[in-house]
């Protein structure tokens, strides 16, 4: 499974992880085969944009949205994979999570699902949000593989991860929202987060 920054993990905790939030692939693999798509010397232009810097800019402390829009087939996945190599060649920022939405792939369409690997990613590269969602585990709460995106939502993000004090901010990059099952339910999502200044 995907680690953030070189950490590792042991393989019996990342499987408690894999169960608890029913992950089956490597969110990692998805990235990997879009990214070998970049052409050198492409893509170099949105690095160069203010408004990539100003959400790239971490200073305010406010959570920010950069919403890039294109016609089917313009690029942006393969922009969406730059901007995250980008964010991981980067060695000042330690979080840095995607998914991409694929609307043949009935599992990966879903928001549940993309959800649940953000938070199987923050997991990897954070120990205390780690902590709290093998607690979750050991104390025999039922796997989120099958829950409701509210749930999911409630649970781990509301729950425990907005909770959580970071020293570094966590970057998400989600790819093709439309492709997703009902993507207005992750924009009201990420409209409520926004709206809260995490």
């Amino acid at each position: 499974m995907s680690q953030s920054k070189g950490r590792t993990i042991s393989p019996a905790t990342k499987t408690k992880l894999e169960e608890l939030l029913g992950i089956q692939e490597d969110p990692a693999d998805d990235f990997e085969i879009i990214r070998d798509r970049i052409m050198e010397g492409s893509c170099q232009w949105i690095l160069r944009r203010e408004t990539y810097s100003d959400w790239k800019d971490t200073m305010s402390g406010n959570s920010k949205i950069l919403w890039l829009t294109g016609l089917p087939a313009a690029g942006k996945s393969v922009l969406s994979s730059f901007v995250i190599d980008s964010l991981h060649k980067d060695s000042s920022i330690e979080n840095c999570c995607y998914h991409f939405f694929k609307s043949e792939h009935q599992t990966k369409r879903t928001i549940g699902h993309m959800l649940r690997s953000i938070a199987y990613q923050v997991a990897i590269s954070s120990q205390l949000f780690r902590g709290k969602l093998l607690e979750l585990y050991d104390s025999g709460a039922l796997p989120f593989g099958r829950q409701k995106v509210n749930t999911i939502w409630e649970a781990i993000f509301d729950g425990i991860l907005f909770r959580q004090r970071f020293d570094e901010p966590i970057y998400w990059i989600v790819d093709g929202l439309d492709e997703a099952d009902y993507p207005e339910v992750l924009v009201k999502l990420l409209s409520k987060m926004q709206s809260s200044n995490r």
